[in-house]
């Protein structure tokens, strides 16, 4: 698995939950 495709596949779950987190509150 290349770094890069790791850190866009992190990156966009982090954002995921970040806007479930939001929408909760």
């Amino acid at each position: 698995m290349e770094k890069s495709n790791f850190f866009l596949m992190a990156t966009f779950i982090f954002f995921i939950t970040f806007q479930i987190q939001k929408a909760n509150s």
